[in-house]
C-alpha cells in the first residue's frame, strides 16, 4: 500500500474512532440525565392540598378539588406523579378519579415507574386491573429496562397470577395473541411457570 493510502486510510480510522467516541459520550450523558432524578418546585396553595387529600385516600374530597378545577397531572418536588403515588398507597377509588379526571395514567416517577407498575410492586390487584383497564401500558419500561407486564407476569401472589392471566386472555381476544409467548423467557412453560397459573391456563 501507498504511502498516500496509508494516510487516507489512517485518517478514516481516525474519524471512524472519534465518531464513535462522541457517540458513546452522548449515550453516556443520556444514561445520567435519564439516571438524575427531576427536581420539581415545591407543592403549595391548592396542589398541595390536593397532594394531602388523594394520598389520604379520600376520594370524594378529591373529586370535590378536581372538578373545581385542580389539577390532577401535579408531581411533587421529587418527580413522583400523584396518581403514582396515590396508586402505590392502593386507593383504588382516588387513583381511578385521578385518571379520570386529567392525570396522565402512563406518568413516569424519577426511576422511570409508571402507576401501575407502582401499584403492581405494592401488590394491589384491584387498582391494577383499573389503572390498565383506563388505558396503563404494560410495556413502558423503567430505567431499569423492566416493565409492568414483566412485574406482573413474575409476581407469585395468587391474586396477581390470576390478575395477570385475566389481562394477558382479554389481550387475546382482542389482538389474538399467544399466552405462553408473552411469559418471562426465563420460565419453561411445564416447570418454572407458577402452578396456579399454569393450571388455569392449560386445557383439561
Amino acid at each position: 500500500m501507498s504511502a498516500r493510502k496509508r494516510l487516507k486510510a489512517a485518517k478514516k480510522q481516525k474519524l471512524e474512532a472519534n465518531a464513535y467516541a462522541a457517540l458513546k459520550e452522548e449515550a453516556a450523558k443520556a444514561q445520567a440525565a435519564a439516571a438524575t432524578p427531576v427536581k420539581r418546585p415545591t407543592l403549595s396553595g391548592t396542589d398541595k392540598m390536593l397532594w394531602d387529600t388523594a394520598v389520604a385516600g379520600l376520594n370524594d374530597e378529591t373529586r370535590k378539588l378536581l372538578l373545581g378545577g385542580a389539577n390532577a397531572d401535579i408531581y411533587d418536588e421529587n418527580g413522583t406523579p400523584l396518581v403514582g403515588e396515590v396508586a402505590s398507597h392502593g386507593y383504588f377509588g382516588t387513583a381511578l378519579s385521578l385518571v379520570e379526571l386529567g392525570a396522565d395514567v402512563n406518568a413516569q416517577d424519577a426511576e422511570g415507574n409508571t402507576p401501575i407498575m407502582r401499584a403492581i410492586m405494592s401488590t394491589y390487584p384491584a387498582v391494577t386491573s383499573g389503572l390498565w383497564e383506563r388505558g396503563a401500558d404494560l410495556d413502558i419500561r423503567n430505567h431499569q429496562g423492566v416493565s409492568a407486564r414483566t412485574l406482573l407476569a413474575s409476581d407469585h401472589h395468587n391474586s396477581m397470577i390470576m390478575l395477570y392471566k385475566d389481562i394477558v386472555d382479554a389481550e387475546d381476544r382482542g389482538r389474538g395473541g399467544v399466552l405462553r409467548e408473552r411469559l418471562p423467557r426465563s420460565w419453561t412453560w411445564t416447570s418454572k411457570a407458577p402452578a396456579a397459573l399454569r393450571n388455569r391456563a392449560e386445557p383439561a
